[in-house]
This record gives structure tokens, C-alpha cells and sequence, in this order.
């Protein structure tokens, strides 16, 4: 199942590489949270409840402030790790997809690598 949602997640973000690659640089994509490794249907809700939205929006909110939100939000929040979000979240609002799928690609290898 998780094969299947990666596959869906580079999918998507080539397609989002070929419109963009087509279009005006400063024209961006919605602000579509999923994209992001790591945001989780539940914390995008949990960011949309705190007033983030937009990708500017964790950018600004950095991650010390993110971590403090998981925190305030309860423990069922404790295994979310914001630590790349905001990097993640400036590719996406520069609409630099190959290099967030890249950058995604490291993150999964990295965390593979943890769990071995």
C-alpha cells in the first residue's frame, strides 16, 4: 500500500514537472499539502485549524514552530518530525518539482537506512 501512494506522489509531482515546465516560472501550483513527504491527512488538518495554508505559511512557520504545534497538538502527534517540511514546502512555492522529488527520494532512502 505504501508502494502504491510513492508511486501516486512521483507521479503526480512529474506531472506537476511537465506543466510547470510549459508555463510562466512565477505562476505557482495550489497549495496541495499532500505533496509534501511527512503531511499526513491529520496534520494538514491540524495546520489548516492553526491558520497554515499555503506552503509560504510553513515556510514562515519554521521548524521550531511547527514542532511546538505538534507538541501543543497532543501526543498523538509526537511521531510527526517536521524537520523538512519548510524545505520541502520553499521547492513546492518555486515550483522546483524534479528537485522535491529528489530531495523526497533522499528523505525515503534516509529513513530506510534508519530502519535497517
Amino acid at each position: 500500500k505504501e508502494k502504491t501512494y510513492t508511486k501516486t506522489k512521483k507521479e503526480s509531482l512529474k506531472i506537476q514537472t511537465q506543466h510547470h515546465q510549459n508555463e510562466n516560472q512565477e505562476e505557482t501550483m495550489g497549495d496541495d499539502f499532500s505533496l509534501l513527504q511527512g503531511l499526513t491527512e491529520k496534520v494538514q488538518e491540524l495546520l489548516e485549524k492553526n491558520n497554515i495554508l499555503t506552503y509560504q505559511d510553513i515556510v514562515d512557520a519554521d521548524v521550531e514552530g511547527l514542532e511546538v504545534l505538534l507538541l501543543q497538538a497532543g501526543p498523538a502527534y509526537k511521531r510527526y518530525n517536521p524537520a523538512t517540511w519548510p524545505d520541502q514546502a520553499r521547492l513546492a512555492m518555486q515550483g522546483k518539482w524534479r528537485e522535491l522529488e529528489e530531495y523526497q527520494e533522499i528523505l525515503s532512502l534516509k529513513k530506510k537506512k534508519n530502519k535497517s
